[in-house]
């Protein structure tokens, strides 16, 4: 089972604790039984000794990985350290707390490494002074004195620079090995997309070949079948010899026609671009008759208008004659009365009143006149409006065939064109059927190659789908190597 680091330091602290704190005991027994320390004491020794020890193992029951006994150790050995270190009468007990100065570095900690170094060399340069001063602890001079306390500042300073040392190296292995570490994960993702790109086209490059197997297996089939079928290639080829031949026969036939219906379409255009022109000459005069038929119409309807006048000339003429009839009959009438005075004015009276009759007999005369002549313009008019009509109906019929002419010589035109790219193509087809004449020759000449080396491309086919059976099944095998291989990656 593997254990933390920690943990490894907790007991291997804790061991050298219970070692030291042992040997220290053994030393105080013998000095107990040499007489050179009571017994009260070594019950302090014994107390202050294993109490910690007592303690650590406690914690360390409960938990493997806790603190506490860092700290025990550290503080349970240096006040036993202490007590020990100012009650015993000889001088070199300071020498004991080198090994658990040594031992505390496993922790890897050089605030707790200088901590300690401290308190040691404190507690050494106390006892120092005071022994050197006044005999105490065992001291017999200021040398043994000066020389315990720069032994412990040497082994302070060496330490604590052990510590960091190790701190560093600890540190920078560490970072070797996030870094080792990172490089490894890296280096797999690589490993493990790199296999399965592999896998992957392995895969693909199988199924390829499984493609490819089946492409030669229909190869193979289909060599037997062109070998089979190149015999009656030849024959449909001479088939279609014979018919190719009768189709020039056709196409020279069509040719002859196709010549004549061009000069026949020349011919029509030229008539009907005449027709054109003529129709467009007659749109021309038909729509200068429609003009003056319009100006018969406006001088007829402007006559009209005279008429009325003239009938309304008439009917002034008329008023007035039936007026003068009346004051010739009054006239008349006065003269009677006037008797042989009035004769004179009598026979004037009377010739108004034949005048007037007259004159009014005209007017009916000139009525009638008048009435016919309108009457006739009026039919003269219809007339015209009939004839309007009809020339109207004649111009919009000439346009129509007008347009009619333009759109028959426009589609003769394009007739035309067809017939000229008819003429093109049935030459061109008659070329083409040459080289088809060519072609099948060269086709059955090939037909015989290929009869003859289907046979070996059929053998050659057998072989290689025998090698691609073979690569077959080492791809299947490779694949199942990676697919393996990644699983245990994963």
């Amino acid at each position: 089972m593997r254990i933390s680091e920690l943990e490894r330091n907790n007991k291997a602290a804790m061991t050298a604790h219970v070692i030291e704190v042992a040997v220290m005991l053994i030393f105080c027994l013998l000095q107990v039984m040499s007489k050179q320390r009571n017994i009260v004491l070594f019950i302090f020794d014994i107390l202050l000794g294993a109490g910690p020890v007592i303690a650590e193992f406690i914690f360390w029951k409960r938990n493997h990985e806790t603190a506490m006994i860092k700290h025990l150790v550290a503080v349970g050995f240096a006040l036993y350290y202490s007590y020990t270190l100012f009650t015993c009468s000889n001088n070199l007990v300071f020498a004991f707390v080198i090994p658990m100065i040594v031992m505390v570095t496993i922790f890897n900690d050089s605030k707790y490494s200088i901590e300690i170094n401290t308190g040691t060399v404190i507690l050494s340069i106390i006892t120092a002074v005071a022994g050197s001063r006044n005999g105490l602890f065992g001291y017999e001079g200021a040398d043994d004195a000066i020389l315990q306390v720069i032994i412990m500042i040497l082994v302070a300073a060496f330490s604590i620079y052990s510590a960091k040392i190790s701190h560093a190296n600890s540190k920078q292995v560490i970072d070797d090995a996030v870094k080792a570490k990172n490089d490894a994960e890296e280096l797999l993702k690589k490993v493990e997309t790199l296999s399965a790109a592999m896998h992957d086209g392995i895969k693909d490059i199988y199924g390829d070949l499984e493609h490819l197997n089946e492409a030669t297996k229909s190869t193979k089939d289909s060599m037997a079948q062109l070998s089979s079928g190149a015999t009656e290639t030849a024959d449909a080829v001479q088939k279609q010899t014979q018919q190719t031949e009768e189709i020039q026969n056709k196409v020279a036939v069509v040719t002859q026609a196709t010549g004549s219906i061009a000069d026949s379409m020349k011919h029509t255009v030229e008539v009907l671009g005449q027709g054109r022109e003529d129709i467009e000459i007659l749109v021309s005069q038909v729509e200068q008759s429609v003009t003056n038929g319009a100006d018969v119409a406006d001088k007829l309807k402007e006559l009209s208008g005279y008429v009325e006048k003239m009938h309304e000339i008439v009917d002034m003429i008329s008023s007035i004659a039936n007026q003068t009839s009346m004051l010739a009959l009054n006239a008349s009438i006065e003269a009677a009365r006037a008797g042989e005075a009035g004769r004179g004015f009598a026979v004037v009276a009377s010739q108004v009143t034949a005048m007037a009759g007259q004159t009014k007999n005209a007017t009916v005369s000139i009525t009638e006149l008048i009435s016919n002549v309108s009457a006739s313009i009026q039919s003269v008019v219809d007339v015209i409006h009939q004839m309007l009509n009809g020339i109207n109906q004649e111009k919009a019929s000439a346009s129509n065939a007008s347009a009619s002419f333009g759109s028959i010589e426009d589609n003769t035109h394009i007739i035309q064109t067809n017939v000229d790219s008819l003429v093109q193509g049935i030459k061109e087809l008659k070329n083409a059927n040459d080289q088809i004449v060519d072609s099948i020759q060269t086709i059955s000449a090939i037909s015989e190659e290929v009869s003859a080396h289907a046979n070996q491309t059929a053998d050659a086919e057998e072989k290689n789908a025998t090698v691609i059976d073979n690569m077959d099944s080492k791809m299947h095998k490779l694949i199942l190597y990676i697919t393996q291989g990644n699983k245990k990656i994963k």
